[in-house]
Protein backbone atom coordinates (compact mmCIF):
# COMPACT_ATOMS: atom_id res chain seq x y z
CA UNK A 1 0.00 0.00 0.00
CA UNK A 2 1.52 3.44 -0.78
CA UNK A 3 0.75 7.13 0.18
CA UNK A 4 -1.64 7.81 -2.16
CA UNK A 5 -3.82 4.73 -1.32
CA UNK A 6 -3.51 5.69 2.17
CA UNK A 7 -4.81 9.53 1.63
CA UNK A 8 -7.15 8.09 -0.92
CA UNK A 9 -8.80 5.81 1.61
CA UNK A 10 -8.89 8.38 4.54
CA UNK A 11 -10.61 10.73 1.87
CA UNK A 12 -13.18 7.83 1.22
CA UNK A 13 -14.24 7.13 4.76
CA UNK A 14 -14.61 10.99 5.57
CA UNK A 15 -16.79 11.49 2.55
CA UNK A 16 -18.74 7.92 3.91
CA UNK A 17 -19.02 10.12 6.97
CA UNK A 18 -20.68 13.04 5.34
CA UNK A 19 -22.98 11.24 3.16
CA UNK A 20 -26.54 11.56 3.84
CA UNK A 21 -28.39 8.43 4.08
CA UNK A 22 -32.09 9.92 3.55
CA UNK A 23 -31.25 11.67 0.09
CA UNK A 24 -27.58 10.48 -0.42
CA UNK A 25 -26.04 14.45 -1.11
CA UNK A 26 -22.64 15.20 1.07
CA UNK A 27 -23.47 16.12 4.59
CA UNK A 28 -24.32 14.80 8.18
CA UNK A 29 -27.99 13.72 8.32
CA UNK A 30 -28.47 15.91 10.83
CA UNK A 31 -28.34 19.06 8.41
CA UNK A 32 -30.80 17.06 5.83
CA UNK A 33 -33.86 19.25 5.14
CA UNK A 34 -35.58 16.41 3.42
CA UNK A 35 -35.30 14.27 6.81
CA UNK A 36 -36.34 17.47 8.61
CA UNK A 37 -39.19 17.98 6.45
CA UNK A 38 -40.32 14.30 8.09
CA UNK A 39 -42.69 13.41 10.80
CA UNK A 40 -40.67 11.97 14.09
CA UNK A 41 -42.35 8.85 13.41
CA UNK A 42 -40.99 8.99 9.92
CA UNK A 43 -37.82 9.79 11.15
CA UNK A 44 -37.61 7.16 13.32
CA UNK A 45 -38.58 4.79 10.65
CA UNK A 46 -35.91 6.21 8.32
CA UNK A 47 -32.81 5.60 10.88
CA UNK A 48 -34.07 2.20 11.92
CA UNK A 49 -34.28 1.06 8.22
CA UNK A 50 -30.65 2.48 7.94
CA UNK A 51 -29.18 1.19 11.32
CA UNK A 52 -28.74 4.64 12.54
CA UNK A 53 -27.77 4.50 16.19
CA UNK A 54 -30.70 6.49 18.14
CA UNK A 55 -28.50 8.10 20.58
CA UNK A 56 -25.63 9.47 18.26
CA UNK A 57 -26.89 9.13 14.80
CA UNK A 58 -24.07 6.62 13.97
CA UNK A 59 -25.33 3.35 11.85
CA UNK A 60 -24.02 0.13 13.09
CA UNK A 61 -24.23 0.86 17.10
CA UNK A 62 -27.33 0.10 18.83
CA UNK A 63 -28.64 2.75 21.20
CA UNK A 64 -27.89 0.75 24.79
CA UNK A 65 -24.80 0.70 24.14
CA UNK A 66 -24.65 4.17 22.63
CA UNK A 67 -21.50 6.30 24.34
CA UNK A 68 -21.05 9.52 22.37
CA UNK A 69 -24.83 10.21 22.43
CA UNK A 70 -25.85 13.65 21.50
CA UNK A 71 -27.39 16.20 23.62
CA UNK A 72 -30.10 18.35 21.85
CA UNK A 73 -30.04 21.79 20.91
CA UNK A 74 -33.22 22.44 21.74
CA UNK A 75 -34.76 21.01 25.44
CA UNK A 76 -31.16 19.84 26.59
CA UNK A 77 -32.16 16.16 26.52
CA UNK A 78 -29.81 13.01 25.96
CA UNK A 79 -31.39 12.50 22.08
CA UNK A 80 -30.37 14.03 19.07
CA UNK A 81 -32.01 17.69 17.97
CA UNK A 82 -33.19 16.11 14.96
CA UNK A 83 -35.13 13.40 16.95
CA UNK A 84 -36.97 15.92 19.06
CA UNK A 85 -40.74 16.18 19.25
CA UNK A 86 -42.23 19.73 20.24
CA UNK A 87 -45.40 18.32 20.22
CA UNK A 88 -44.32 16.10 23.21
CA UNK A 89 -44.38 18.63 26.05
CA UNK A 90 -42.38 17.56 29.65
CA UNK A 91 -45.21 16.71 32.29
CA UNK A 92 -43.73 18.72 34.88
CA UNK A 93 -44.12 22.27 32.71
CA UNK A 94 -47.90 23.20 32.11
CA UNK A 95 -48.76 25.49 29.21
CA UNK A 96 -50.60 28.82 30.65
CA UNK A 97 -53.92 28.52 31.57
CA UNK A 98 -56.38 29.24 28.98
CA UNK A 99 -58.31 31.62 31.74
CA UNK A 100 -54.71 33.51 31.86
CA UNK A 101 -54.08 35.23 28.89
CA UNK A 102 -51.13 37.08 28.10
CA UNK A 103 -53.12 40.39 28.50
CA UNK A 104 -53.64 39.64 32.46
CA UNK A 105 -49.93 38.48 32.48
CA UNK A 106 -48.80 41.79 31.39
CA UNK A 107 -51.26 43.74 33.77
CA UNK A 108 -49.96 41.64 36.72
CA UNK A 109 -46.53 42.67 35.70
CA UNK A 110 -46.86 45.83 34.84
CA UNK A 111 -48.84 46.41 38.70
CA UNK A 112 -45.68 44.91 39.75
CA UNK A 113 -43.49 47.55 38.02
CA UNK A 114 -45.89 50.05 39.30
CA UNK A 115 -45.47 49.02 42.53
CA UNK A 116 -41.69 48.75 42.38
CA UNK A 117 -41.99 52.47 40.97
CA UNK A 118 -43.83 54.01 43.61
CA UNK A 119 -41.04 52.08 46.09
CA UNK A 120 -38.07 53.27 44.50
CA UNK A 121 -39.08 57.04 44.43
CA UNK A 122 -40.62 56.97 48.12
CA UNK A 123 -37.11 55.96 49.10
CA UNK A 124 -35.48 59.11 47.28
CA UNK A 125 -33.10 56.99 44.93
CA UNK A 126 -33.74 59.02 42.10
CA UNK A 127 -35.15 58.96 38.43
CA UNK A 128 -36.17 55.07 37.22
CA UNK A 129 -36.72 53.96 33.90
CA UNK A 130 -37.91 50.37 34.53
CA UNK A 131 -38.59 47.95 36.79
CA UNK A 132 -38.09 43.68 36.04
CA UNK A 133 -39.86 41.32 37.91
CA UNK A 134 -37.16 38.58 38.76
CA UNK A 135 -38.58 34.86 39.42
CA UNK A 136 -36.37 32.83 41.17
CA UNK A 137 -36.83 28.82 39.31
CA UNK A 138 -35.66 25.94 40.63
CA UNK A 139 -35.12 23.13 37.71
CA UNK A 140 -34.44 19.69 39.36
CA UNK A 141 -33.86 16.94 36.32
CA UNK A 142 -35.31 12.97 37.33
CA UNK A 143 -31.86 12.08 36.49
CA UNK A 144 -29.60 12.54 38.75
CA UNK A 145 -28.34 15.63 38.41
CA UNK A 146 -27.23 18.36 40.37
CA UNK A 147 -29.79 21.49 41.58
CA UNK A 148 -29.82 23.79 38.63
CA UNK A 149 -30.76 27.24 39.60
CA UNK A 150 -32.00 30.02 37.26
CA UNK A 151 -33.31 33.06 37.48
CA UNK A 152 -36.20 34.42 34.69
CA UNK A 153 -37.03 38.21 34.35
CA UNK A 154 -40.60 38.60 33.29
Amino acid sequence: MSFATDVKNEHDKHVNELKCTYCGNCHKLEDCKGILSLSIRNRYEHLKSKGHCFGCLKIGQRTVNCKMRATCLICNKRHPTLLHDKDNVPRDITPMKQSESSTEVENKTSACTSYLSDTHSQIGAGDMSCAMAIIPVRVKLKIKAPLCRDIRIL
